[in-house]
């Protein structure tokens, strides 16, 4: 459930380095290991806040982060929204152009190495958090976030995950002892089975904070309880070209390796959530 939850690449011009000193980024290994930062580990960062919380599509997490009572709350968006918002433009400025700024709210999402890293050396992935600090637009090529913001309104697909998709349908089948997709509409709530997942849940998952990998072997058995038990789940699942199929994951997944709850209105979370024993309500708590 390998995901990449990145803007578009960052410019190297004098004027946006210049910016990009200002804003706090933190690189890290798959593990939680700290490997570059800008303004201070920003993991650590996080886990200073009283409370912290992955963010669903349909949060109003600005104005959340606003309010004076969470200002001790750390607000995470996550590839899910990266995925599902309308427009990219929206994660970063207001509607008057000004930059949605703040310093509790934090972009979490995986970095693919650009070509230039590769010709440096650097060849593997890792996972970045970006503070939303006022000069975060600066650091970014807005230009090209626009043309890929135009691809959704002229209804062209925006990101190509279908291949990420189709891998882990395989995994979820594998979890299950299911060899084909069409037996998923077959499955009946199984309780052996749902303990046998909810067993693996339970013993794994105080291990997911700063595991990437664990949390995805987690959030994998949860996802495969839901198939047991929803039949709207199956009906998703087997849907060729559910593009947001695996949206609900991420947010777990990502709270469990960032050691956070999850702010969504969605049944599904909300049994997801329940499996892993991860807090999940509409608001911070």
């Amino acid at each position: 459930m390998v995901h990449s939850g990145q803007f578009p690449k960052v410019s190297p011009s004098a004027k946006e380095r210049a910016s990009s000193a200002k804003v706090a980024v933190t690189f890290l290994s798959f593990w939680g290991k700290e490997k570059l930062s800008t303004h201070g580990n920003l993991l650590d960062a996080m886990q200073s806040f009283d409370r912290r919380c992955v963010v669903d599509t349909h949060i109003d997490w600005i104005k959340l982060a606003g309010l004076p009572q969470n200002a001790n709350t750390a607000f995470i968006i996550g590839t899910t929204v990266d995925h599902e918002i309308p427009n990219l433009k929206a994660l970063l400025l207001k509607r008057d152009g000004s930059p949605k700024a703040r310093q509790n709210i934090f972009h979490f999402g995986m970095k693919s190495p650009t070509t230039a890293d590769i010709r440096a050396g650097h060849t593997t992935p890792m996972l970045v958090i970006v503070r939303h600090d006022p000069e975060l637009p600066n650091l970014l090529d807005m230009d090209a976030l626009f043309k890929f913001d135009a691809k959704r309104a002229a209804g062209k697909i925006r990101w190509d995950n279908s291949q990420s998709i189709v891998d882990e349908k395989g995994k979820i089948l594998s979890v299950l002892g299911l060899e084909h997709i069409d037996a998923v509409r077959q499955l009946e709530c199984s309780r052996e089975k749902a303990d046998e997942l909810q067993a693996f849940i339970d013993v794994e998952r105080s291990r997911c904070y700063k595991d990437f990998w664990k949390s995805n072997d987690v959030i994998r058995r949860a996802y495969a309880r839901l198939l047991l038990c929803t039949e709207k789940a199956r009906g998703e699942f087997q849907k060729p070209d559910y593009t947001n199929l695996f949206g609900d994951c991420h947010l777990i997944q990502n709270a469990m390796f960032l050691n956070a709850a999850v702010l969504s209105r969605d049944k599904d979370v909300k049994k997801m959530a329940r499996f892993c024993h991860v807090p999940c309500s509409e608001v911070p708590t």
